[in-house]
Protein backbone atom coordinates (compact mmCIF):
# COMPACT_ATOMS: atom_id res chain seq x y z
CA UNK A 1 0.00 0.00 0.00
CA UNK A 2 0.98 3.66 -0.30
CA UNK A 3 1.50 3.95 3.46
CA UNK A 4 3.74 0.90 3.62
CA UNK A 5 5.67 2.11 0.58
CA UNK A 6 6.43 5.51 2.11
CA UNK A 7 7.18 3.96 5.51
CA UNK A 8 9.65 1.49 4.00
CA UNK A 9 11.30 4.24 1.94
CA UNK A 10 11.62 6.42 5.03
CA UNK A 11 13.28 3.61 6.99
CA UNK A 12 15.78 3.02 4.18
CA UNK A 13 16.60 6.74 4.00
CA UNK A 14 17.10 6.86 7.77
CA UNK A 15 19.45 3.85 7.90
CA UNK A 16 21.25 4.38 4.58
CA UNK A 17 19.87 1.28 2.87
CA UNK A 18 19.83 1.41 -0.98
CA UNK A 19 16.38 1.30 -2.60
CA UNK A 20 15.44 -0.02 -6.04
CA UNK A 21 12.08 1.18 -7.41
CA UNK A 22 11.15 -1.01 -10.39
CA UNK A 23 8.86 -0.71 -13.40
CA UNK A 24 7.98 2.97 -13.08
CA UNK A 25 5.88 4.70 -15.73
CA UNK A 26 6.61 8.04 -17.36
CA UNK A 27 4.84 9.79 -14.47
CA UNK A 28 6.85 9.58 -11.25
CA UNK A 29 5.17 9.85 -7.85
CA UNK A 30 5.27 13.55 -6.79
CA UNK A 31 6.15 12.51 -3.23
CA UNK A 32 9.56 11.50 -4.60
CA UNK A 33 10.35 15.02 -5.86
CA UNK A 34 12.18 16.10 -2.67
CA UNK A 35 14.25 12.90 -2.85
CA UNK A 36 15.07 13.24 -6.55
CA UNK A 37 15.88 16.92 -6.10
CA UNK A 38 17.91 16.17 -2.96
CA UNK A 39 16.00 18.80 -1.02
CA UNK A 40 17.92 18.04 2.14
CA UNK A 41 17.92 20.51 5.01
CA UNK A 42 19.65 20.68 8.37
CA UNK A 43 17.61 20.87 11.54
CA UNK A 44 18.98 20.58 15.08
CA UNK A 45 22.31 19.56 13.62
CA UNK A 46 20.80 16.63 11.70
CA UNK A 47 20.20 16.20 7.96
CA UNK A 48 16.52 15.75 7.12
CA UNK A 49 14.26 15.40 4.10
CA UNK A 50 10.50 15.50 3.60
CA UNK A 51 8.83 12.39 2.20
CA UNK A 52 5.10 12.92 1.82
CA UNK A 53 3.83 14.36 5.09
CA UNK A 54 6.75 13.06 7.12
CA UNK A 55 10.17 14.47 7.89
CA UNK A 56 12.84 11.77 7.78
CA UNK A 57 16.40 11.85 9.02
CA UNK A 58 18.65 11.61 5.97
CA UNK A 59 21.60 9.20 5.91
CA UNK A 60 24.26 10.22 3.35
CA UNK A 61 24.91 6.54 2.58
CA UNK A 62 21.41 6.24 1.10
CA UNK A 63 21.15 5.54 -2.64
CA UNK A 64 18.00 5.52 -4.78
CA UNK A 65 17.65 3.64 -8.08
CA UNK A 66 14.70 3.64 -10.48
CA UNK A 67 14.13 1.29 -13.44
CA UNK A 68 11.53 1.14 -16.18
CA UNK A 69 10.63 -1.47 -18.78
CA UNK A 70 9.43 1.17 -21.23
CA UNK A 71 11.43 0.86 -24.48
CA UNK A 72 11.45 4.61 -25.16
CA UNK A 73 10.46 6.49 -22.01
CA UNK A 74 9.95 10.24 -22.23
CA UNK A 75 10.46 12.04 -18.96
CA UNK A 76 9.93 15.74 -18.40
CA UNK A 77 12.94 18.09 -18.44
CA UNK A 78 12.26 18.74 -14.75
CA UNK A 79 12.82 15.05 -14.01
CA UNK A 80 15.81 14.84 -16.33
CA UNK A 81 17.80 17.47 -14.46
CA UNK A 82 17.22 15.75 -11.11
CA UNK A 83 18.44 12.27 -11.98
CA UNK A 84 21.28 10.52 -13.80
CA UNK A 85 19.72 8.48 -16.60
CA UNK A 86 21.46 5.34 -17.85
CA UNK A 87 20.14 3.70 -21.01
CA UNK A 88 20.70 -0.06 -21.01
CA UNK A 89 18.89 -0.59 -24.30
CA UNK A 90 21.08 -2.62 -26.63
CA UNK A 91 22.53 -0.84 -29.67
CA UNK A 92 23.05 -2.33 -33.15
CA UNK A 93 26.82 -2.18 -32.74
CA UNK A 94 26.68 -3.72 -29.27
CA UNK A 95 24.44 -6.56 -30.44
CA UNK A 96 26.65 -7.16 -33.47
CA UNK A 97 29.69 -7.52 -31.20
CA UNK A 98 27.86 -10.01 -28.95
CA UNK A 99 26.67 -12.04 -31.93
CA UNK A 100 30.19 -12.00 -33.38
CA UNK A 101 31.52 -13.54 -30.17
CA UNK A 102 28.84 -16.25 -30.30
CA UNK A 103 29.48 -17.06 -33.95
CA UNK A 104 33.26 -17.20 -33.55
CA UNK A 105 32.91 -19.38 -30.43
CA UNK A 106 30.75 -21.80 -32.47
CA UNK A 107 32.67 -21.79 -35.76
CA UNK A 108 36.23 -21.16 -34.53
CA UNK A 109 36.33 -22.37 -30.94
CA UNK A 110 40.13 -22.30 -30.81
CA UNK A 111 40.25 -18.65 -31.87
CA UNK A 112 37.63 -17.70 -29.27
CA UNK A 113 39.57 -19.48 -26.54
CA UNK A 114 42.78 -17.73 -27.59
CA UNK A 115 41.10 -14.32 -27.51
CA UNK A 116 39.75 -15.01 -24.03
CA UNK A 117 43.19 -16.13 -22.88
CA UNK A 118 44.81 -13.00 -24.34
CA UNK A 119 42.40 -10.77 -22.42
CA UNK A 120 43.19 -12.57 -19.17
CA UNK A 121 46.94 -12.43 -19.77
CA UNK A 122 46.77 -8.74 -20.63
CA UNK A 123 44.90 -7.97 -17.41
CA UNK A 124 47.34 -10.07 -15.37
CA UNK A 125 50.34 -8.27 -16.91
CA UNK A 126 48.85 -4.86 -16.14
CA UNK A 127 48.15 -5.90 -12.54
CA UNK A 128 51.70 -7.21 -12.18
CA UNK A 129 53.17 -3.98 -13.57
CA UNK A 130 50.95 -1.90 -11.27
CA UNK A 131 52.17 -3.88 -8.26
CA UNK A 132 55.79 -3.17 -9.24
CA UNK A 133 55.03 0.54 -9.50
CA UNK A 134 53.37 0.53 -6.08
CA UNK A 135 56.36 -1.26 -4.54
CA UNK A 136 58.73 1.32 -5.97
CA UNK A 137 56.60 4.23 -4.74
CA UNK A 138 56.44 2.74 -1.26
CA UNK A 139 60.20 2.43 -1.13
CA UNK A 140 60.75 5.95 -2.47
CA UNK A 141 58.37 7.40 0.13
CA UNK A 142 60.15 5.59 2.99
CA UNK A 143 62.83 8.28 3.12
CA UNK A 144 65.76 5.86 2.89
CA UNK A 145 68.96 6.57 0.97
CA UNK A 146 68.27 5.13 -2.49
CA UNK A 147 71.92 4.65 -3.33
CA UNK A 148 72.79 2.76 -0.16
CA UNK A 149 69.63 0.75 0.52
CA UNK A 150 70.17 -2.71 -0.96
CA UNK A 151 66.44 -3.52 -0.85
CA UNK A 152 65.64 -0.48 -2.97
CA UNK A 153 68.34 -1.34 -5.50
CA UNK A 154 67.21 -4.96 -5.77
CA UNK A 155 63.56 -3.91 -6.11
CA UNK A 156 64.38 -1.46 -8.89
CA UNK A 157 66.44 -4.08 -10.75
CA UNK A 158 63.70 -6.68 -10.35
CA UNK A 159 61.04 -4.21 -11.47
CA UNK A 160 63.00 -3.38 -14.61
CA UNK A 161 63.29 -7.08 -15.48
CA UNK A 162 59.56 -7.58 -14.90
CA UNK A 163 58.69 -4.52 -17.00
CA UNK A 164 60.88 -5.74 -19.87
CA UNK A 165 59.35 -9.21 -19.64
CA UNK A 166 55.82 -7.79 -19.66
CA UNK A 167 56.62 -5.57 -22.65
CA UNK A 168 57.77 -8.63 -24.63
CA UNK A 169 54.69 -10.63 -23.63
CA UNK A 170 52.35 -7.74 -24.49
CA UNK A 171 53.96 -7.43 -27.94
CA UNK A 172 53.41 -11.16 -28.50
CA UNK A 173 49.79 -10.84 -27.38
CA UNK A 174 49.17 -7.89 -29.71
CA UNK A 175 50.64 -9.75 -32.69
CA UNK A 176 48.59 -12.87 -31.94
CA UNK A 177 45.48 -10.73 -31.43
CA UNK A 178 45.88 -9.19 -34.88
CA UNK A 179 45.97 -12.68 -36.43
CA UNK A 180 42.84 -13.69 -34.51
CA UNK A 181 41.09 -10.46 -35.50
CA UNK A 182 41.56 -11.34 -39.18
CA UNK A 183 39.75 -14.63 -38.60
CA UNK A 184 36.98 -12.92 -36.61
CA UNK A 185 36.53 -10.34 -39.37
CA UNK A 186 35.28 -13.09 -41.71
CA UNK A 187 32.19 -13.50 -39.51
CA UNK A 188 31.33 -9.80 -39.17
CA UNK A 189 28.76 -9.94 -42.06
CA UNK A 190 26.97 -12.81 -40.28
CA UNK A 191 26.81 -10.88 -37.01
CA UNK A 192 25.68 -7.75 -38.87
CA UNK A 193 22.81 -9.61 -40.54
CA UNK A 194 21.77 -11.12 -37.22
CA UNK A 195 21.68 -7.70 -35.55
CA UNK A 196 19.74 -6.22 -38.48
CA UNK A 197 17.20 -9.04 -38.32
CA UNK A 198 16.75 -8.55 -34.57
CA UNK A 199 15.99 -4.83 -34.87
CA UNK A 200 13.69 -5.39 -37.85
CA UNK A 201 11.64 -7.83 -35.77
CA UNK A 202 11.50 -5.49 -32.76
CA UNK A 203 10.22 -2.68 -34.99
CA UNK A 204 7.42 -4.80 -36.42
CA UNK A 205 5.33 -4.04 -33.34
CA UNK A 206 5.22 -0.40 -34.40
CA UNK A 207 3.67 -1.09 -37.81
CA UNK A 208 0.02 -0.16 -38.15
CA UNK A 209 -1.85 -3.33 -39.27
CA UNK A 210 -4.29 -1.17 -41.17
Amino acid sequence: TEGDYQRSLGQCIRYGVPVLLENVSEEIDPTLDPLLGKQIFRESGMLNINIGDSTVEYNEAFRFFITTKLPRPHYTPETGVKVCMVNFVITPLGLQDQLLQKVVAYEEREIAEKMSKFVQLGAANKARLKQCEDDILNLLSSGTNLLEDEEVINTLDNSKKIADDIAIKQAEIENSTKICDKTRAKFVPVANRGATLFFCITELGGIDPM
